[in-house]
């Protein structure tokens, strides 16, 4: 820290002005503000810029020692959040930036952000929010947005990673990257990892928040009109209503976890309807080997510390149908030829017709076993059976 410059002037009946110009950890600090007199209702504006931020705050308090009877409009700006990884984070390169808000307090130590707005870049949030910094901390909040890019706004800032030192430290970085696959003996990484999860967060404070976003956009999916709810107390959490609109679809879920048990519990529930498999391509890459409606619904429950745990202790049931629509001749000549050719022979055109594929499995104790594999096209019904063993990550 290195202060350039600073000064203040009191008046008679209390209260004054002040000035900064310095340097907080290479970053410069340009701050000046004014405090009305009186002990009551006393008015108060700040400026500061610094981080690439400049913050004013202006309004009043009602008890400026004691900092309660708070009145006061509170706005930040800047060009870009990653400016603000010199304070800490890692945030991507994206802006512009504003964030204001009317801050008051309320009883028993609860701060209130009402008429909070939010624009970074094109993304935008807006709604009302509530802390309450008693003997538990408790976080409420009613938001609302017309956009939410969550590829843009979570993406890492290349930027912020440390560069190698040493020559000797890059070349064992680039041997580590080329090395790719698992080396010789190595045992392959699970698809479940063995790492304890850590549930300790979820019992230090309390949520409810409700989230309305009319576009939300993630790994590459568009989901319009997304609903979603979140209420955590005491350790237990819930995630409930989760639903959008994904193409011409729906997508419904819900999410509980109660986090205090000697072995925390896991539902899930998920449900995709009538939603189109080009909808679904950035996650899982199926429309160019099989078109249709696809409706999926997942129900299942698991108990654990880590998510492998979780998985080899799960049980409910998966159903999957995809109805009607094509299989690209050309996968005939690329993926297994000869069985391809016995499940899907000809085809007129560039396509062959799907009548319909199912799959359905029930799990018990980390085993889904197969209960209905049926492949259907315009000229063979093709079944079949199998099982899948979560805990020790094996398919037969």
């Amino acid at each position: 820290v290195m202060i350039a410059h600073a000064e203040a002037d009191g008046g008679g009946a209390g209260g004054g002005n002040f000035a900064l110009e310095g340097v907080w950890n290479n970053s410069s600090i340009d701050a000046a503000g004014s405090i009305g007199p009186g002990d009551e209702n006393v008015a108060v504006a700040l400026v500061v810029e610094m981080f690439g931020a400049k913050t004013e705050v202006s309004g009043t308090v009602d008890e400026l020692d004691d900092m309660e009877g708070l009145a006061l409009h509170v706005r930040i700006a800047g060009e870009k959040l990653s400016d603000l990884n010199i304070v800490a984070g890692s945030f991507p390169a994206i802006g512009p930036y504003t964030i204001q808000a009317d801050l008051r307090d309320g009883d028993d130590d609860t701060y209130i952000l009402e008429n909070f707005k939010a624009q970074i870049a094109e993304n935008d949030l807006a709604g009302r929010l509530e802390f309450s910094s008693g003997e538990r901390p408790c976080l409420t909040a009613n938001l609302t947005s017309a956009l939410l890019d969550l590829d843009a706004l979570l993406a890492k800032n290349k930027a912020a990673a440390p560069a190698a030192s040493t020559d000797s430290t890059a070349d064992a970085s680039d041997a580590a990257g080329d090395a790719g696959a698992p080396s010789e003996g190595a045992a392959p990484k699970r698809v479940f990892p063995d790492e304890p999860l850590d549930f300790a967060a979820l019992d230090e404070a309390d949520a409810r928040v409700s989230l309305k976003v009319s576009e939300l956009r993630y790994r590459g999916l568009s989901l319009r009109d997304a609903e979603l709810g979140l209420e955590l107390e005491q350790g237990e959490l819930r995630i409930e209503p989760v639903q959008a609109h994904l193409g011409d679809g729906d997508v419904v879920a819900r999410i509980e976890l109660q986090s205090r048990l000697a072995r925390p519990e896991l539902q899930l529930e998920l449900n995709l309807i009538d939603v189109d498999l080009a909808a679904v391509k950035p996650l899982f890459d199926l429309s160019d080997v099989i078109t249709g409606p696809l409706d999926l619904e997942v129900a299942l429950a698991g108990r654990g510390r880590s998510a492998h745990e979780i998985a080899a202790s799960l049980g409910g049931r998966i159903d999957l149908v995809v109805g009607a629509g094509t299989i690209p001749n050309a996968y005939v000549d690329l993926i297994a030829a000869d069985l391809l050719r016995f499940i899907v022979p000809g085809g007129e055109g560039d396509s062959a017709q799907l009548n319909c594929f199912v799959a359905r499995f029930d799990v018990l104790d980390g085993i889904a076993l197969n209960k209905a594999l049926l492949f259907d096209t315009a000229l063979t019904t093709t079944a079949g059976k199998g099982q899948i063993d979560l805990g020790r990550e094996l398919a037969d």
